[in-house]
């Protein structure tokens, strides 16, 4: 029996789509299972006493569990009193060229738990200062573009600096220090570390609204940044409306433009029409035994209560894999979410389980 389906709703997925990559290489630290004094290839110490090497986690030993803000793994810097603070060096391929403009972005978090037996359970919860460098010269990068120095314990948040190199930097170093004094043990954690070039479409994201809705679409801005909104791939200063009605598949571009800089960015957003289901037959005949919400690029966090409001099942990335298995037959309610920037969209369905 193959259920039928109902809820039309709008999947983007996320992805990145650089006209021109100016990169970071390995900017989200991926290669290496969580360890401590250990850095994932092209990175590489700047600092060399005992016990003053930059981490790749997360991991259970530290009592650091949060998840990677992209991909796997993160670094972690510390600073400890009496000792130099920790630094890595990395890479940009291609170079940033003199002249031009560019924005770093960069996720910073900082754990509410950071506890290291080996040092008779000192303490590491207190936030460090990061620094980060650019430049030519590896772990001597001499151009200071962004400090941070005020963080708070929370999740990931995404930092940003304007670059306007007056030679050509192939360079990147970052850095931890003492964010007040005197000195005291804390640490940073750094994820996604990437470099977007003026004028170019800088990302396409993903969303999903319910099919139908007027999506607002001021809620998809960076902070600080003006925006132009247009359905055509060419600038559209004129353009006013900060509204889209979603009706079926189609582009919307969003033209940022810093007006306190020098850096302008062209956002793509995809609309995709996708219908969920609201029936599914598990009995193992192979026809409509999982819930199938379809292709699609990028992770979907999907929940599924039960008809009393209880959590029976909740993942990140759903796969298309749950059967009910050890449910019972009846009526389901079920999220599926995804987040741009700090919109959040939600789609909402019923689900009968049938066998």
């Amino acid at each position: 029996m193959k259920g039928a389906r109902s809820g039309l709703l709008v999947l983007f997925h996320v992805c990145c789509e650089l006209s021109i990559a100016q990169n970071v290489v390995n900017g989200s630290f991926e290669g290496l299972s969580p360890d401590a004094d250990a850095l994932p290839a092209p990175w590489s110490k700047c600092t060399f006493t005992n016990n003053n090497s930059p981490d790749v986690f997360p991991g259970a030993w530290w009592g650091v569990l949060l998840p990677a803000s992209h991909q796997e793994t993160y670094l972690n810097l510390v600073v400890k009193i009496g000792e130099p603070n920790e630094k890595a060096y990395g890479v940009i391929d291609p170079p940033l060229a003199e002249g031009e403009c560019y924005r770093l972005l960069v996720d910073v978090a900082v754990s509410d738990q950071f506890m290291v037996d080996a040092w008779d359970l000192v303490d590491f919860t207190r936030p460090a200062g990061l620094r980060i460098r650019v430049g030519i010269a590896q772990c001597y990068t001499a151009v200071t573009v962004l400090e941070l120095d005020s963080l708070q314990n929370s999740g990931w948040r995404t930092h940003a600096a304007i670059i306007t190199p007056q030679s050509t930097i192939d360079g990147i170093q970052v850095g931890s220090y003492f964010a007040s004094l005197p000195e005291y043990f804390g640490h940073v954690l750094v994820d996604n570390i990437r470099i977007q070039h003026s004028g170019d479409t800088v990302d396409s994201q993903t969303i999903f609204v319910p099919f139908g809705t007027m999506v607002d679409l001021t809620m998809l801005e960076s902070p600080g940044f003006q925006y132009s909104w247009s359905d055509a791939s060419v600038l559209c200063p004129t353009c006013s409306s900060t509204s889209y009605l979603v009706q079926g598949n189609a582009v919307v571009y969003g033209y940022e433009e810093d007006t306190a800089s020098c850096f302008n960015a062209v956002h793509r957003f995809v609309f995709t029409t996708l219908e969920l289901p609201n029936v599914i037959t598990p009995n193992g005949d192979g026809q409509n035994d999982r819930l199938d919400l379809g292709p699609g690029s990028g992770c979907r966090d999907v929940t599924i209560f039960s008809r009393w409001g209880t959590e029976v099942f909740h993942t990140r990335c759903y796969a298309n894999d749950w059967t009910a298995e050890g449910m019972e037959d009846g009526v389901y309610f079920y999220v599926v979410k995804t987040g741009v920037r700090d919109y959040d969209h939600v789609g909402r369905c019923t689900l009968t389980v049938i066998r």
